[in-house]
């Protein structure tokens, strides 16, 4: 039999665990209770504190992006606010404080659609420029950004309060451009319309001060809507003007006749030997497009002799030839006030082989862009002087010119004499029955001009392409005193490629339809008279009632109504308008529309000054601001006075001052 021996607890021993149990449990009560104690008083205010910090947000307060105009006010782009959360309460804050209430969020509007889209650029969704002036200009027009300290409650709503500290956004400066709408307009249907003529991929069309640099106007086409800026294609967002290279032809001679007749190396009536259209270099053959016999130097530039010009360059040399093309600033950006501009094509004469000098003299193994020949352009039509092209005349702060953009000089490229000289000849080429432009010609104005024409080159294979050409015009006028310069390129034009009869006629219909425009003052400087009988009917419209309408629905009414509208002022509301409803104007016109600002648009019952005397300066102006009453605060604490006192009428803007201790 086998026996066990169990160890039996006595009662005494089972009380002492008991004890240390009820004595374990004890303590760690106390512990939680001091804890509990510790947290809820002793450190109540510091985790009050962090509480408070935890629940603030910061909240980016958007600037009013400025404006883009025209040369006379005709509005470009413009915001539309849109309505967000919370604006209106933190619109009372900043505005009890004696501050300007914050903008909302805004939308980019461009009332003008695809006019002149390609020089206005576009905003993107973070409010920042990204093409044209919106980009080049974005520092200036988008101002400086502000902030607010919101509360986030347990529903994750902000809250704005008085006493959190609010850094107002700063507007951004409004932009005037040199352009010029209505010659804007013009040469868009000019650069539609020799699109359509001539089945052209694209094209481009600029129109230029000479003396000043100024563009009046630059079409590029596809043309681009910038109000819907989703790309449409390769080079949807590519202005034609500035960033498309291309070889330029014939319009590219003049460099080569400026430098000889600077250089004295050739006379207006000096002979050259065109050999019956042939020259033969480096066991090739430079050939005219038509055999000639012998010509005087201003013959060869009237007909576009490629033998003449090879001739006159090799006379010149590489050394001298290369330094006017650069002087006239080719292989090299300008630096025009606009994005997207392209430097060309230029080797270095270190590189150019045997035939280079005389290619180049012809337009061909150098790439251009539009601007660059215009600026060459206007330095002959000027008198020598190379431009700096302008697109921004100048910075304004609610109607305050703030910054100048002066008229930027380059550098003298041939004297005034030489200038003179080179003008007669490139009348010879419009007025003359030989020339090459004279689909150019218009009635009672001389041109002088140059026509182009260039085989394109495969970028692949580098080599000419048959049946793809780039042609293209230059003119000034009246070539005796010019006032405008206007450059035309087209690009693939089908069936007649030649530049004097594919882009001369686009450059003849858009010069006459701005010289008979009664919206433009070149008719009548040129003539001497209002000349008007391209357009012998002008249609007239009704000004349409623009008042308590918002900026959206009045450039709607606008283009209905067929009137342009210049806005002045800041807000949403049109309150005021330059031309009485229902007045008969031309088409085209221009309004002004003064908007309201901000605070004029809050509207208010009557109301009296609630009585806030004893409460906390946090719930007084609570109470205020719900009321509509402004406040502005001395000392801290609680309300001891308010002037005015309670119950006297609220009226519009009434400041109710708050005395706290």
């Amino acid at each position: 039999m086998i026996s066990t021996n169990r160890r039996v607890q006595t009662p005494d021993q089972n009380g002492f665990r008991i004890k240390v149990l009820v004595a374990v449990n004890i303590l760690i009560a106390a512990l939680l209770l001091g804890r509990f104690f510790l947290i809820q008083v002793v450190r109540a205010p510091f985790y009050a504190r962090m509480g408070e910090i935890q629940s603030l947000r910061e909240v980016n307060i958007m600037p009013d992006r400025g404006r883009i105009f025209d040369r006379d006010g005709v509005c470009l782009a413009v915001n539309m606010a849109l309505d967000s959360v919370n604006r209106i309460q933190l619109s009372k804050i900043i505005s009890s404080n004696g501050g300007t209430p914050p903008k909302r969020s805004l939308k980019r509007l461009y009332p003008l659609k695809t006019t002149a889209g390609h020089m206005i650029g576009f905003v993107g969704r973070d409010g920042y420029g990204l093409g044209g002036v919106e980009f080049g200009f974005d520092r200036e027009l988008y101002g400086e950004a502000g902030w607010a300290l919101a509360r986030q409650d347990a529903k994750a709503r902000r809250v704005y309060e008085p006493d959190l500290p609010v850094k107002e956004a700063v507007g951004g400066l409004s932009v005037k451009l040199t352009l010029d709408v209505d010659v804007q307009e013009i040469l868009e249907s000019c650069l539609q319309n020799g699109i359509n003529n001539t089945k052209a991929a694209g094209g481009a069309i600029i129109i230029m001060d000479p003396f000043t640099g100024d563009v009046l106007g630059m079409a590029s086409y596809p043309f681009f809507d910038p109000n819907f800026f989703i790309k449409p294609s390769e080079t949807g967002w590519r202005n034609n003007g500035i960033g498309m290279v291309y070889e330029p032809g014939s319009t590219f001679k003049i460099i080569a006749a400026a430098a000889a007749l600077e250089e004295n190396a050739y006379n207006e009536e000096d002979v050259i030997t065109t050999d019956g259209g042939q020259f033969h270099i480096y066991n090739q053959v430079i050939k005219d497009a038509h055999a000639h016999g012998d010509l005087t130097f201003r013959q060869a530039v009237a007909v576009s002799s490629n033998v003449a010009f090879a001739k006159i360059a090799m006379t010149l040399g590489e050394r001298t030839y290369y330094k006017y093309v650069r002087n006239f600033g080719f292989g090299q950006k300008l630096g025009i006030d606009l994005p997207g501009e392209e430097a060309g094509l230029l080797k270095p004469v270190e590189k150019w082989s045997g035939r280079t000098l005389v290619t180049i003299s012809m337009g061909q193994e150098i790439g251009t862009t539009l601007i660059q020949m215009g600026a060459a352009y206007c330095a002959i039509a000027n008198g020598g002087i190379l431009l700096l092209p302008r697109v921004v005349s100048g910075m304004y702060d609610n109607g305050r010119l703030v910054k100048d953009v002066p008229v930027r000089p380059i550098r003298r490229v041939v004297s005034e004499k030489t200038a003179k000289r080179l003008t007669q000849c490139l009348m010879a080429v419009v007025e003359s029955d030989s020339g090459t432009g004279t689909l150019a010609r218009i009635s009672g104005v001389t041109v002088a001009g140059k026509t182009g024409t260039a085989q394109k080159i495969d970028p692949v294979s580098r080599r000419y392409v048959n049946g793809k050409y780039v042609a293209s015009f230059a003119g000034f006028f009246p070539a005796e005193a010019p006032k405008l310069l206007c450059m035309v390129i087209l690009d693939e034009p089908q069936g007649a490629y030649y530049g004097g009869t594919t882009a001369g006629p686009v450059f003849r219909e858009a010069v006459t339809r701005i010289l008979h425009s009664q919206n433009l003052p070149y008719g009548a400087q040129i003539f001497g008279r209002n000349f008007t009988s391209v357009e012998p009917s002008v249609e007239k419209t009704i000004v349409p009632d623009f008042r308590k309408l918002d900026i959206e629905s009045a450039i709607s009414m606008a283009e209905l109504a067929g009137v342009r509208i210049c806005l002045e002022g800041q807000g949403d509301t049109i309150q005021k308008q330059s031309v009485k409803k229902g007045a008969e104007v031309l088409k085209g016109s221009v309004i002004t529309l003064q908007i309201m600002t901000d605070t004029t648009i809050v509207k208010r019952h009557a109301a009296t000054i609630p009585d806030v005397m004893g409460l906390s300066l946090r719930d007084a102006v609570k109470t205020l601001l719900f009321n509509g009453i402004q406040v502005k605060i001395t000392g801290e604490g609680r309300v001891l006075r308010q002037i005015p006192e309670p119950g006297t009428a609220s009226e519009r803007n009434t400041v109710c001052v708050l005395e706290a201790g």
